[in-house]
């Protein structure tokens, strides 16, 4: 029986280890987002024109190139969640999501209320009312995205900064709705078997580490609401994070010594060769591209671990003699590293001279570009939701156009200049063909599938 039981508990070990292998290896199966997805991303202006969402989209192009998921950005400036409720079947609907990520909740404050010198006779009623008409509304807009997704995720919205010193006026007692909004959101999310993603928490953690250095700088913009590429770095992070996104770009281990490929993640080693200087040389195809973090979001790198959390690109060489080596890929020398830094491993994501990295900004121009046009896109969106609403002729674009540019006309010389105006000349431009320019806009999104493919390169260690 003794040697029945050891002979059960040996097998079980060894299975255990191959699972675990098995599992290490299928780390990126795990991603939440597969292939043929269609990813609706509906809110306000923090995502109409913010930077999260193609953040997001550049980590699934350069992180599973082989997967084709399509990204849609669905926001609407100046949208509440009532607004959601009322463009569902319209705008966000018809685009058959089958993932859908919704954060709303910054224009359902009334930040009127909170304006300095406001006055606070009933606000606290006032602010009651507010959260049962966002609690009803964000319920329908969830019930319905749940009945036509198989993926819902939730985000708790991001913060209003109330703490830094910046020159805009502080409606005090925002970021408290916010927070409220956020706590009734994860209070819902397990009743409808939804990922949550808490922004709020995140985005409040990381304002308040920046200001504790500087008090007169912000995770958002100097208008205290909207996040530009660091603060959405930020919330790319947070969403990665809370959906459980796999860590590696790749990682190759080789002993210099035997000249074997001794651990693998997401890519394939082959001809490995060792000379007798020591000097040594592999080919490898990675199964992902690093992933290029946008130039105006590396300075908020110093507050969150998104390198270590999320951008790992590993070689690590053991057994090399001791001494300094140059790494090329490809024809592009790298960079050099002592013998002890390779066998502990080099992170080679954020190397802007690979061949992998110089690709990978390809992507992101890629991302941009759509982006941009996304952006565009929703400004005609946007002039039919709020200002065609009630109009007669909304059916009718040509009368849509003579409408639009009534409006401009009678618009302030300042504000001609603002978002409104600009809107408004777009909405002039395109409501003629907006059929067209959104397959302009799905195009600029599939090209980005053709230059994300990674390619297989000689990797050299030359002892200097």
């Amino acid at each position: 029986m003794k040697k029945l039981f050891t002979i059960f508990t040996l097998l079980l070990c060894l299975n255990m280890a191959a699972m675990a292998a098995k599992n290490s290896s299928a780390d990126s199966d795990k991603a939440l987002f597969q292939d043929g997805d269609r990813v609706a991303f509906v809110g306000n202006s923090i995502t109409h024109g913010g930077f999260f969402w193609p953040f997001v989209m550049t980590y699934y192009a350069t992180r599973f190139p082989e997967r084709n998921i399509t990204f849609f950005n669905i926001g609407i400036s100046g949208d509440n969640a009532g607004g959601l409720v009322r463009r569902m079947n319209s705008d966000i609907l018809p685009h058959n999501p089958t993932v859908s990520v919704l954060m709303i909740g910054m224009n359902d404050v009334s930040r009127g209320m909170y304006l300095p010198g406001a006055d606070t006779v009933g606000r606290g009623a006032k602010a009651a009312k507010v959260l049962e008409t966002y609690k009803a509304a964000y319920k329908t807009v969830v019930d319905s995205l749940k009945a036509h997704s198989r993926e819902l995720i939730l985000l708790t919205p991001s913060i209003y900064d109330q703490e830094s010193q910046v020159e805009t006026p502080n409606n005090k007692g925002v970021n408290d709705v916010l927070y409220t909004f956020g706590e009734y959101i994860k209070s819902i999310a397990p009743s409808y078997n939804a990922t949550l993603v808490d922004m709020w928490a995140e985005t409040n953690k990381i304002n308040r580490a920046i200001i504790a250095n500087d008090p007169t700088k912000s995770v958002l913009r100097k208008d205290r609401v909207h996040p530009d590429e660091p603060g959405s770095l930020v919330m790319a992070y947070e969403f990665l994070k809370d959906t459980k996104a796999p860590k590696y770009v790749s990682l190759v281990e080789i002993n210099a010594k035997s000249g074997k490929v001794t651990e693998t993640e997401n890519c394939k080693v082959s001809n490995v060769k060792v000379s007798k200087n020591g000097n040594l040389s592999f080919e490898m195809l990675e199964g992902s591209l690093p992933y290029p973090v946008n130039a105006k979001a590396m300075s908020i790198l110093e507050y969150i671990p998104f390198v270590d959390d999320f951008n790992n690109e590993i070689v690590r060489v053991q057994g090399l003699k001791k001494g300094t080596y140059a790494l090329s890929i490809g024809d592009a020398e790298v960079g050099e590293y002592s013998s002890s830094e390779l066998a502990d491993g080099i992170n080679l994501a954020m190397n802007d001279k690979t061949p992998q990295y110089q690709q990978a900004q390809k992507v992101w121009s890629a991302v941009g570009n759509y982006r941009n046009m996304f952006n565009r896109y929703r400004m005609v969106v946007a002039i039919d939701h709020f200002r065609m609403k009630d109009f007669a002729g909304k059916d009718d674009p040509a009368a849509c156009v003579a409408e639009a540019k009534k409006q401009y006309d009678a618009l302030p010389e300042n504000q001609k200049k603002m978002w409104a105006g600009n809107a408004l000349q777009v909405y002039i431009k395109e409501k003629g063909r907006q059929k067209e320019y959104f397959e302009e806009v799905m195009a600029a999104g599939k090209a980005v599938y053709k230059i994300n493919k990674p390619v297989s390169y000689t990797y050299k260690l030359t002892a200097k």
